[in-house]
């Protein structure tokens, strides 16, 4: 339930593709350590993540619970 209410609200603001998700999004919910783990586990590139920053949609297709999270703080604002 909780999926289908992001990727509707992703949806509705037209966010999937310019929603960006930054290091300092994740920080609350992972340590450096943490975050290069998961990248290299996921097949994303940390360097461009750390420079760029990522794509909403792109943390989403992961379905990580923790990611999502992330991306619902960072619509509600915190």
């Amino acid at each position: 339930m909780r999926l289908l209410f992001v990727n509707f609200l992703l949806t509705l603001q037209g966010l999937f593709r310019d929603f960006r998700i930054t290091v300092d999004d994740m920080r609350p919910g992972y340590c450096a350590w943490g975050i290069k783990k998961w990248f290299d586990e996921h097949g994303l590139d940390l360097r461009e993540f750390l420079s760029d920053g990522i794509d909403a949609q792109v943390l989403y297709d992961t379905g990580d619970p923790l990611v999502i999270s992330v991306i619902e703080r960072k619509l509600n604002g915190k």
